[in-house]
């Protein structure tokens, strides 16, 4: 498995952000986030998404939830639905969450299966272009977005090798 010292992998938004209806639910969620009891966070912002389904806030909320606690495909279905916004900062900082989720699952999946390990960091990449598109001068992005080409080189680069082991 590579390192990922080099990357930065701090969520931007780390703090999840509260709501209306619904939001002594998120309240409570957040306190349980802060606690680092992730998994009891996400049922009260679950319990806030049945008051509110349609609040783009409560998503990102189960998807940071998520990815604080290692569940990083539950973290990207969330941070996926909580697109839904017309505020550009907030999705922004959701495509940076993206790429650095869609990085961890890929790079967890190199051992086991390169080809999608490699899908994975190329929907990294295409959610960290989306970022800087939105913020063209965040640095973390253009760092992130950086490491990520790398690494997706790498894997190419191995895949291919392994392919030509492969051939007669």
């Amino acid at each position: 498995m590579r390192s990922v010292s080099a990357f930065i992998a701090a969520l931007l938004l780390a703090t999840p952000v509260s709501a209306d209806p619904g939001a002594g639910e998120v309240r409570a969620g957040n306190a349980l986030y802060h606690k680092g009891e992730f998994q009891h966070a996400i049922q009260r912002y679950e319990k806030a998404m049945e008051k509110n389904p349609s609040d783009a806030r409560i998503e990102y909320n189960i998807g940071t939830a998520a990815y604080q606690a290692k569940d990083y495909d539950t973290a990207i279905e969330h941070f996926q639905k909580s697109l839904l916004t017309d505020d550009d900062k907030f999705r922004r900082d959701v495509y940076f969450n993206l790429g650095d989720a869609f990085y961890r699952v890929g790079i967890n999946r190199e051992d086991k299966d390169l080809a999608q390990s490699i899908k994975r960091l190329e929907s990294s990449l295409e959610s960290f272009e989306k970022a800087r598109a939105l913020d063209p001068k965040d640095r973390q992005t253009i760092e992130n977005y950086e490491f990520v080409k790398k690494v997706l080189e790498e894997l190419k680069q191995k895949k291919q090798e392994q392919q030509q082991q492969k051939s007669p």
